[in-house]
């Protein structure tokens, strides 16, 4: 008789293993964000979210300068994500941004404001399946 092969607990029938669905960010990187400007400029990095969906979100700040909070918001005061608190969606500094939340809008946008500088690089919005 032969062994019965091994399932790991990724895609194991009924193990509760959740995978990620296809990128949906429209960009992994917006470099040269300069200062000066508007008090707010947004930079727009997903269009087509499924409204009540939860994705993993992440994005990681390089070449920080500046004071103030830089982060990912729906654009026009609206968040895009429920329930998730502002420093888990912004970061005031170099460093990884990373939450899971339940998409409330299709768009997601990147923000940074007048005072700061800096490059967003691996950025990640992937439907939790």
């Amino acid at each position: 008789m032969l062994p019965m092969p091994m399932m790991g607990s990724m895609g194991a029938p009924g193990s509760g293993a959740r995978g990620l669905g296809p990128e949906m960010a429209l960009s992994s990187s917006v470099s040269g964000v300069p200062a000066g400007g508007p008090a707010l400029t947004t930079y727009p990095i997903a269009n087509a979210l499924t409204v009540g969906a939860l994705y993993q979100v992440t994005a990681t700040i390089v070449g920080y300068t500046g004071t103030l909070s830089l982060g990912f918001t729906g654009g026009a005061g609206v968040e895009a994500f429920a329930a998730i608190a502002i420093g888990s969606r912004t970061r005031s500094g170099i460093g990884v941004i990373q939450f899971t939340g339940t998409a409330q809008m299709p768009n997601q946008s990147l923000f940074t404001r007048n005072e700061n500088t800096a490059d967003f690089t691996n950025i990640s919005i992937r439907e939790v399946l």
